[in-house]
């Protein structure tokens, strides 16, 4: 059993958003995203430049650092997607969320009815709901198959609305779905 690491256009929308922890896993930003190991603990020459893992760590998820396919750093190369790429920090699902939850005050938790798998929304400082997926998942009961694809759908969905006084929680719910939708246009 281990940890569900997020898929990566979690990854690129959770970059967006600020989230730079380092971690044991990225993404190079190619079109579906190439799953790569960071460097565990390393410490030598890169380039002609003494580096160390945490280095590497700190800095590749910063603006203007690239990376080519093996993995070489780059500050100021030009980002063209064909030698030189993105990076994307690709953290378990449950870290993204304590993420999420720590710095926009949202609480996500995913529950189970006859159909399936759906997501709930909370914000932290005093529980006030904010919804549910609201029939908004694939299968034909509006939830998902797996805890797994709900959570990851409520991760997205965390990380694109902002946190707005809505009233209601159907109210929320809407404004959260259409947000998403307009993402997965883009």
């Amino acid at each position: 059993m281990e940890e569900q690491l997020i898929i990566f256009k979690t990854a690129k929308l959770a970059k967006e958003k600020g989230f730079i922890i380092p971690v044991s896993k990225y993404y190079l930003g190619k079109e579906e995203g190439i799953l790569k190991n960071n460097f565990e603990k390393f410490y030598g020459y890169v380039d002609g430049t003494i580096r160390n893992s945490d280095d590497f760590n700190e800095n590749r998820n910063k603006k203007n650092w690239v990376l080519n396919e093996n993995g070489s750093e780059c500050f100021g190369c030009k980002l063209d997607n064909k030698k030189y790429f993105n990076s994307f920090s690709a953290p378990s699902q449950s870290l993204l969320n304590k993420f999420i939850r720590e710095t926009k005050g949202i609480h996500l938790t995913v529950e189970r009815n006859a159909s399936g798998w759906y997501w709930a929304m909370c914000q932290t400082d005093g529980g006030t709901s904010l919804g549910y997926s609201e029939f908004s998942g694939p299968n034909d009961g509006g939830v998902w198959e797996s805890f797994e694809e709900a959570f990851e759908n409520g991760l997205q969905t965390a990380l694109i609305i902002k946190l707005e006084k809505f009233g209601h929680w159907s109210n929320f719910a809407m404004h959260a779905i259409k947000a998403l939708m307009k993402y997965k246009e883009t």
